[in-house]
């Protein structure tokens, strides 16, 4: 089972912030039993396929203060989205509903914030989807379009959110809250997180310009709401990608990160470049290959 995106270091970081020094505890250590569970499994979650389904996760972290001890429940395709627990008697707060992967934009959060065990509780903690109509957008736009598929690697389009624009006005779709100037000569980075967005900006001129009068020098996709040629999108498994055979977009010009492929060791790169117009397509996956986490287009690199 692939797990991805766990968050690491901001987790623990956070963790030893709200807990202090309490000791983690096992979901198998008392004698009570509790059930952790999505009240209902979306139907979207089969059309996601086995690449992201077997990413999907939700993941409650729960403390209990008395007894100083943390527990950490997973929701995934291998249980079910339902986990059993044996705890003590007692208030378990719910620090934190997260869920994985991020690019799908998919929201969980628990019914109650506490979750009471005793032998005469009900001792069930529950999880829902708290954005389903977003879900459900996001399932519609995964699906590729006879158009994109059919467009060449350097055309410069890319399929948003279901509808077929040029890859330089994805600023005209998305909102960015972004107000200051760029100065003379200078870059500017803007991003929308919650769509899964990155520009870089250029001002080529000597005077400070609004950054939308800037031109764009690449725009990166970090989420399931675009679609490149071919069908090339976030969350694939990389060589659905840069399979010489299998690939929808072939052999890349090169490939960075592991020796291996999917060895493991560090982030997978894979860059195709244009000569004609000098653009360039990276696409970057995890260290496994397992999946695709970004793909950014930038324009006349090598011009």
């Amino acid at each position: 089972m692939k797990k991805c995106l766990r968050r690491g270091c901001f987790l623990v970081l956070c963790s030893i912030l709200m807990t202090g020094c309490t000791s983690r505890g096992k979901l198998d250590e008392g004698n009570i039993a509790c059930v952790i569970a999505l009240e209902q499994v979306p139907s979207e979650f089969e059309a996601f396929g086995d690449g992201i389904g077997e990413m999907l996760d939700i993941e409650i972290f729960l403390s209990n203060e008395v007894k100083e001890r943390t527990y950490t429940v997973h929701l995934n395709e291998e249980n079910g989205f339902r986990q059993e627990a044996m705890l003590n008697p007692g208030f378990y707060q719910v620090r934190w509903c997260t869920e994985s992967p991020s690019f799908i934009h998919m929201k969980a959060e628990t019914r109650q914030t506490v979750l009471e065990v005793g032998a005469d509780k009900a001792n069930r903690l529950d999880v829902y989807i708290a954005n389903p109509q977003e879900l459900a957008e996001n399932v519609l736009w995964m699906e590729a379009s006879p158009e994109i598929l059919s467009e060449g690697i350097f055309s410069r389009r890319v399929q948003w959110k279901g509808e077929m624009i040029a890859i330089e006005d994805i600023a005209d779709y998305v909102d960015f809250q972004y107000e200051q100037p760029v100065g003379a000569y200078a870059q500017a980075g803007i991003a929308n997180l919650e769509e899964g967005i990155g520009l870089i900006v250029l001002n080529e001129t000597d005077h400070e310009l609004p950054w939308r009068e800037c031109a764009v020098q690449s725009v990166t996709f970090s989420s399931t709401n675009a679609i490149l040629v071919g069908g090339a999108m976030v969350g694939m498994p990389l060589e659905e990608i840069v399979h010489k055979e299998r690939g929808c977009l072939g052999t890349p010009d090169a490939l960075d990160g592991s020796i291996l492929l999917g060895a493991g060791i560090e982030q997978i790169r894979a860059a195709y470049l244009d000569k004609a117009s000098g653009d360039k397509i990276t696409v970057a996956a995890s260290a496994s290959g397992a999946y695709v986490m970004k793909i950014t287009y930038e324009f006349s690199v090598f011009e």
